[in-house]
């Protein structure tokens, strides 16, 4: 297997290891939409009030536990 390597700041980004989860990323992400950022969103359509920051606090929390 050949390692894709980039020099990014002085620091090496090896290409396979940063995207090797990257289903995991479109898991997580996918769940905090249907799960709780959709939620927000129809609560800001129905009312007509911009977006409540309090109700993502528990999407953020969960997205952190699917991830790891």
């Amino acid at each position: 297997m050949v390692i894709k390597t980039f020099v990014f700041a002085t620091k090496q980004i090896e290409v396979d290891k940063v995207f090797s989860n990257i289903g995991d990323v479109f898991y997580a992400t996918c769940h905090f939409w249907v799960s709780h950022m959709g939620q927000v969103l129809r609560q800001a359509r129905k009312t007509r009030e911009v977006l409540d920051p309090c109700l993502l606090k528990a999407g953020f929390l969960v997205v952190r536990f699917v991830t790891y």
